[in-house]
């Protein structure tokens, strides 16, 4: 499980595109962000790297920060 803050996520549209962004990513099995909290949870199969993540994000046009891998 890799956790990262996108703190420019602020509605339920950034919420689709940054989850589908991850998701598309391998290895990704799930990806849920609480916008409340500006966290995304994403769970793996551990050959997902917080980078890959983290390239994945900024490539939908939001700002990530790696809080834990």
């Amino acid at each position: 499980m890799t956790t990262l803050r996108v703190p420019d996520a602020t509605c339920g549209h950034c919420k689709q595109t940054v989850e589908r962004a991850v998701g598309n990513v391998g290895g990704v099995k799930e990806a849920a962000l609480d916008l409340e909290s500006k966290t995304l949870v994403v769970r793996h199969d551990g050959t997902t790297s917080g980078e890959e993540l983290l390239r994945a994000v900024a490539g939908a046009g939001y700002s990530p920060e790696l809080v834990e891998a």
